[in-house]
């Protein structure tokens, strides 16, 4: 599968498709932190390539609602959600947009929520939640929705251990 990575410098997400032997490229206006294909430039003009999915990063600044103070009625905010619109109207027949909490609010309601605990990481109190949460959009096949595997969080398990009669 042809796999654009959209603003993505880190390379993380583009080795991840390419361990699993797929034609990845990361793309993103930053160079690149790992070795590996990379597109330096505007993933807007390389969207047309024949991709066959993209996995979007778009900037969340604009968007996130820790930036509501400086970017409520901003036209900055209008263009990172007019950005959006754009990866979504991608003409790639896969399509997910990962944001954190903020972008639900300013463009449509995320298809699926996901929180670290459900991966087996420690962060379960409220606070910890609501800023790791990411918020995924889908679109084309992808669009059906899948649940994420769950795992019991890792504190919360520790400390019922700890309590244990036993003990």
């Amino acid at each position: 599968m042809k796999v654009l990575v959209a603003c993505e410098f880190s390379g993380v997400v583009r080795d991840a498709f390419r361990a699993r032997g797929h034609q990845a490229w990361s793309c993103d206006l930053l160079a690149t932190e790992r070795e590996g294909p990379h597109i330096f430039g505007d993933v807007l003009e390389v969207m047309t390539w024949g991709w066959d999915l993209m996995v979007a990063h778009p900037p969340c600044t604009a968007l996130c609602r820790a930036g509501d103070r400086w970017y409520r009625e901003s036209s900055a905010r209008q263009e990172a959600v007019a950005f959006v619109q754009q990866l979504y109207d991608a003409p790639i027949p896969r399509i997910a947009i990962e944001n954190p909490r903020g972008l639900n609010r300013h463009w449509r309601p995320a298809q699926q929520t996901i929180q670290p605990w459900m991966f087996g990481h420690g962060e379960t109190k409220a606070a910890e939640r609501a800023s790791e949460a990411r918020h995924r959009w889908y679109y084309g096949t992808l669009g059906e929705r899948r649940t994420a595997a769950r795992r019991p969080p890792l504190r919360s398990f520790l400390s019922r251990k700890a309590l244990a009669p036993s003990r």
